[in-house]
């Protein structure tokens, strides 16, 4: 088998769970953006929500419909995001300037006309050189790439509750959760669904491979399953060893998720 390649860039940390303390204007995690609209019945990543009034006329039904989206540095991807079997679009866009198009936004445009949820993106990194772009739906989560670095993006989630799209937390934290994707010849990071059925139903896996010497690498499986917007470990991590020569190893460096882009 062929050895495995991986550019030798920075190392970039797997799982990037920490409040922005001392961040930049964009940079405030702590706290989501107040919800715009109100609940409508449906399920979502998290089953099914109570039914109450909006305070926006809503469209054909459903949710409220926001204004039109802005147009810097815009994204689409499409996926079902609420569960009902139809694909809903997510739009991804900046509201600042041509030079730095931060703050971001995420909107969940539904199918058939049911209106749409919408929250901005707190943790998205600023400048226009970044990446901060839609990716796709899958396993009731929403995918947006928030940032990049030398050898990595960073990849967060948001999961549509009703109508209000929530940004899912890191686990034990009240931090956004974010997630690299990519890493180094001593560093590997990834993601992978499984849409495990019965209770519970799908969930994260977070691929970490580390090594000192880019031959002989030591890997983490951590199972994340979402409860109230927030990730929670599923029981302890899966180790390993897998040596460089390993196709295997190639997994714990990708986002292996149906019907989501790599970032």
């Amino acid at each position: 088998m062929r050895p495995i390649r991986i550019p030798g860039a920075a190392v970039v940390l797997a799982l990037v769970a920490l409040a922005c303390a001392g961040c930049s204007k964009h940079d405030e995690p702590s706290k989501l953006a107040p919800a715009s609209s109100s609940a409508r019945p449906g399920s979502g990543a998290l089953g099914t929500v109570p039914t109450s009034t909006a305070t926006v006329p809503p469209s054909t039904g459903g949710c409220p419909s926001p204004g039109a989206p802005g147009t810097l540095q815009v994204s689409t991807a499409t996926g079902d995001a609420d569960g009902d079997g139809t694909r809903d679009t997510v739009t991804v866009f900046g509201t600042g300037t041509a030079d730095d198009p931060a703050p971001y936004r995420v909107r969940v445009a539904l199918g058939d006309g049911h209106g749409a949820a919408e929250t901005a993106i707190t943790d998205a990194e600023p400048g226009a050189g970044q990446q901060v772009r839609a990716l796709g739906v899958a396993i009731g989560l929403v995918f947006v790439q928030v940032g990049s670095g030398a050898s990595a993006g960073v990849v967060g989630m948001f999961v549509l509750d009703g109508c209000d799209l929530a940004r899912v937390t890191a686990p034990g934290s009240q931090a956004p959760a974010k997630f690299a994707i990519g890493g180094t010849v001593t560093s590997l990071s990834g993601l992978r669904c499984e849409p495990v059925s019965g209770k519970g139903g799908a969930r994260l896996e977070v691929l970490n491979a580390t090594s000192d010497d880019g031959v002989t690498y030591t890997t983490s499986e951590q199972s994340l399953r979402v409860e109230q917007h927030a990730f929670v470990a599923d029981g302890p991590p899966a180790t390993g060893t897998l040596q460089a020569t390993d196709a295997a190893l190639q997994s714990f460096a990708i986002l292996a998720c149906p019907g989501v882009q790599s970032p």
